[in-house]
């Protein structure tokens, strides 16, 4: 019986590893799964140069929060397990608050990639949090150890979210 629980936990893990892109919570503009990951992601950090634009779907370990800049948090996610800033993201606070972010904490986080020559690190991830406005911008969120953020109403407008929180995120 012992045996039989370790073969399916391993069996899932690497079931969830495989499905990681295709999550249906992160979504293109046109409504498909986003297929860029991690690996992708750090294509396009060392091979696109100004405002290169695309949805990402990426999970890392914080390394570095920035100083908080015009109400979004600024902090540095490593991609790819080698200690190293890879990802800047940055997290609206208008769509909830986010725990203190300290250095290994666990993301998961969908938005929009930016290659950025004026971010620390070279790129960032932005609009990781739920489109409270409608109209054809899909959601992103971010999930701090676990937890979904992101889905609060947006402070400003007033205005709820419109669509459900995501409850198939990998971490």
């Amino acid at each position: 019986m012992k045996s039989a629980l370790v073969l399916f936990s391993v069996l899932s893990f690497f079931q969830m590893q495989s499905t990681f892109a295709q999550q249906a919570s992160c979504l293109e503009d046109n409504g498909k799964p986003v297929s860029a990951t991690n690996t992708e992601v750090l294509n396009w950090l060392h091979s696109t140069n100004g405002r290169f634009t695309a949805r990402a779907y990426v999970q890392g370990t914080v390394v570095k929060r920035y100083p908080d800049q015009t109400n979004h948090a600024h902090f540095a996610i490593d991609l790819n397990g080698d200690g190293v800033g890879d990802l800047e993201v940055i997290y609206q606070y208008d769509a909830g608050q986010i725990p203190g972010i300290t250095p290994g904490m666990k993301v998961t986080t969908c938005g929009d990639y930016i290659t950025a020559k004026n971010s620390p690190n070279g790129a960032i991830i932005h609009w990781v949090h739920c489109n409270s406005r409608g109209g054809s911008h899909p959601d992103g969120f971010l999930s701090i150890d676990g937890k979904v953020y992101g889905f609060s109403p947006i402070a400003s407008s007033g205005e709820q979210c419109l669509r459900p929180v995501p409850t198939s995120l990998l971490l």
